[in-house]
């Protein structure tokens, strides 16, 4: 299942993301702050300090979820999420700690940072990659040899002579057997276009049987795996 933040108003309140104000006096372009950790994060690299991202405001026309939806990185999760996420295999992750302000009073949250790579359990040579772009799909690209190779068509597409820009997005991402069972919440961020977070059947129940707000799920057909 694909794992994001809901916009369901009934849930939330009227406000999409719930987080979209930074506490008055923070820096965020600090080392360490928010937009230092985006980066970080963007590029799946290590975190070698403790962050400081005690930096958002919630508004009072925001509900308290146990998922927060933030304007830089998300969702942000409080510590029951956290437990019961911590119970599966997350693989390699790093959690830091954060405090939403709402209302003059301070809120636990933490931030999972996944930093696990699943590429060696992808047959990149029978995955499947759709050309598109803001507005239609074209054709598919299959029997990428590497992750270079990928990257390279990426780049070529982009950087089209005819100056229209193309992306490469995954269609039909085949697992090898070697990840049976492995992780039970993974994202693709070298072969996704859009970030996406996946999890597996099983944390989705265990989620759902706690009553976890802000959290929607959604069918990855998008995924097969080789039994």
């Amino acid at each position: 299942y694909i794992i994001d933040t809901t916009y369901d108003s009934k849930v939330i309140g009227p406000i999409y993301p719930q987080c979209q104000k930074l506490i008055k006096g923070y820096d965020e372009d600090m080392e360490g702050g928010l937009y230092w950790l985006c980066d970080k994060i963007r590029k799946k690299q290590d975190v070698l300090i403790t962050p400081s991202i005690d930096c958002y405001t919630l508004s009072l026309r925001s509900k308290v979820t146990n998922a927060l939806s933030t304007v830089c990185f998300e969702p942000f999760l409080d510590k029951k999420t956290i437990d019961i996420i911590s119970q599966y295999n997350i693989g390699n992750h790093q959690i830091f700690q954060s405090k939403v302000l709402r209302n003059k009073i301070y809120y636990d949250y933490y931030y999972l940072y996944l930093k696990e790579n699943v590429l060696n359990h992808i047959d990149l040579q029978k995955s499947v990659f759709i050309k598109e772009d803001a507005w239609n799909k074209y054709e598919t690209y299959t029997n990428i040899s590497s992750i270079k190779e990928f990257n390279n068509l990426r780049d070529i597409l982009l950087h089209n002579p005819n100056g229209t820009r193309f992306f490469l997005d995954s269609y039909k991402i085949f697992f090898k057997k070697s990840f049976s069972n492995y992780l039970d919440i993974f994202d693709m961020p070298d072969i996704d276009l859009i970030s996406r977070t996946y999890i597996s059947q099983r944390l989705k129940e265990h989620l759902e049987r706690e009553n976890i707000t802000g959290l929607t799920f959604t069918e990855a057909t998008n995924l097969y795996f080789e039994e």
